[in-house]
């Protein structure tokens, strides 16, 4: 069974991740593809291990042959449940799953972010491309009159 405390810091992880997704899709949070790659690669690491864990955790999700006696047979359940319910509870699947979820969309959020960023980069690019052929919008080139004078 997972502690109460852990199972906090999982809320806690998701509702940042949620964050994170919030600040890309409004447009506030870009991230450079050379750290995102980095970001991505721990995240892809940590995902593979949760999921390890949860196909471990299936496995002891089991019945337990404890005997047919009542108590053995109550045993027997609370081992099971306590490995393998998904059900919001604080067993070990329980808590899992959902931090497994949150590895995704933070996985999802990096990605967006980094396309952001890209998408931010090429635009200004072509603007400094535009400016630099006179064709900016804030940027005319008109002819030079001369007066008689000169």
């Amino acid at each position: 069974m997972v502690s109460t405390d852990e199972a906090v810091m999982v809320g806690r992880k998701i509702a940042a991740v949620a964050a994170i997704r919030d600040n890309v899709v409004a447009g506030r949070l870009t991230l450079d593809p050379e750290v995102g790659d980095k970001v991505l690669s721990m995240l892809r690491d940590q995902m593979d291990r949760v999921d390890a864990w949860l196909r471990g955790a299936q496995r002891l999700a089991r019945r337990a042959p404890l005997g047919r006696n009542p108590v053995g047979q109550a045993m027997a359940a609370k081992f099971e449940h306590r490995a393998g319910a998904d059900d919001g509870s604080l067993s070990l699947a329980g808590v899992l799953t959902p931090y497994r979820l949150v590895l995704g969309e933070a996985h999802a959020a990096v990605d967006e972010a980094m396309k952001l960023y890209r998408r931010t980069e090429e635009d200004q690019a072509d603007g400094f491309r535009r400016l630099a052929d006179g064709h900016g919008p804030y940027l005319r080139v008109t002819p030079r009159h001369t007066s008689p004078d000169q």
